[in-house]
Parts: C-alpha cells; structure tokens; sequence
C-alpha cells in the first residue's frame, strides 16, 4: 500500500487547477467539484511520468 504524500496532494491540487482538466470538463458547473474521474485521471498522469 502506497500513502498519499504531501508531494502527491500539490500535484493532484495542480491538476485540478489546469488547464488540462478544465478542458475535458463541459459542464461550467462541475468545474468546481471534485469527481472520482479526476482521481483517476490524475492518477493515470502520474503513472505516465514514473514510466517516462
């Protein structure tokens, strides 16, 4: 089991605030909540760069 990390939550705050997110997100309404997909796709990033 891997703990969350004070590293890991200012990457995940980054994400949510970027333009990346905001782009896959129509709804100007669920710009400003949190969803479980934002979890996973933020998730699927970080896994990206640890390949890289």
């Amino acid at each position: 089991m891997r703990f969350i990390t004070q590293q890991d939550l200012v990457s995940f705050g980054n994400y949510l605030l970027s333009e990346e997110r905001a782009a896959t997100i129509e709804s100007k309404e669920n710009k400003s909540k949190v969803h479980d997909c934002d979890v996973a796709n933020w998730k699927e990033k970080e896994i990206q760069k640890e390949k890289k």
